[in-house]
């Protein structure tokens, strides 16, 4: 069976290396890079795109909603995953990633890639900070930058999340969702006259995998790519820092944040969204 190429764009620790992995190894696809990483202004490299759809595999990246790169998806790939996460916790796991980035290059300057998005992180001054220092250093720039960027990918899939909370009073959350490429081609008029198409989103999240279960969400994911069971075999991958797993809890917020900065990431995420995705359920996991 020829495999489509699977495309996950995520938020900075979601889960997604783990789960692009499981997905990479159940399906024996090759790992592929489509983007520059620099999260969150990160663009496609059309090589790298063009191969990708021209030869298969699977790529995890960080793609910012904009038009030129929702315009390249709409010319490239028919489907993708969001792959998203409660900001609150992505912020928790972003601290200590960056905590092992620094251990990782210690004495090693020359193996940093210059970057001016990871800048704040990667410094001596990063190290030498408390757990207070690095967090107002990560709700300044890191946070933040986490919220924009889940409103302009929401607003490209044009999600009502009042019409959606009613929806789901009586079914599972909606989870498909499309970008409307005459819309992208309105505000972006280079590709007109091109053979651009809708690309139908799988709107999935990090909390997901923890509450239904990493197999589901491979399996759901497959479904949604037209891949039968018979196409795979569910593999393990390790939940180590190899596979960017470290704790994978939905509630480390709660545990390492004081009340005061609680309160404050809090205030800057929509009510709506923690209904919606069950963001404000208290119960540990």
């Amino acid at each position: 069976m020829n495999l489509p190429p699977i495309l996950i764009c995520t938020l900075p620790k979601s889960g997604s290396v783990f789960l692009a992995k499981k997905i990479g190894a159940s399906l024996n696809l090759a790992w592929k890079y489509i983007d520059t990483a620099d999260f969150p202004y990160s663009q496609y490299d059309s090589g790298k795109l063009f191969d990708f759809v021209n030869t298969g595999g699977i790529a995890q990246a960080h793609l910012q909603p904009s038009i030129v790169n929702i315009a390249a998806l709409c010319l490239s790939v028919r489907k993708m995953i969001l792959n998203i996460r409660d900001p609150r916790n992505a912020l928790i796991s972003w601290i200590h990633y960056m905590d092992h980035i620094n251990r990782q290059i210690e004495g090693k300057p020359s193996s940093v890639r210059f970057s001016p998005q990871t800048a704040p992180y990667i410094s001596a001054s990063w190290t030498s900070s408390g757990f207070s220092e690095k967090f107002e250093i990560c709700y300044k720039f890191f946070y933040r930058e986490c919220i924009v960027w889940l409103i302009q990918w929401f607003k490209f899939l044009n999600i009502d999340f009042k019409r959606e909370r009613e929806r789901e009073r009586e079914r599972e959350r909606e989870r498909d969702f499309k970008i409307d490429s005459n819309y992208i081609s309105s505000l972006f008029p280079k590709i007109t006259k091109s053979r651009h198409h809708d690309v139908t989103v799988l709107l999935t999240t990090q909390e997901d995998m923890v509450i239904s279960g990493e197999d589901y969400i491979l399996t759901l994911i497959c479904s949604f790519y037209g891949i039968p069971p018979a196409a795979y075999i569910i593999e393990s991958v390790p939940k180590d820092m190899s596979t960017h797993f470290r704790s994978g809890r939905t509630d480390s917020w709660k545990i390492e944040l004081s009340p005061t900065q609680q309160d404050r990431v809090t205030k800057l995420l929509p009510v709506q969204w923690c209904t919606y995705f069950g963001w404000d359920d208290t119960t540990a996991r």
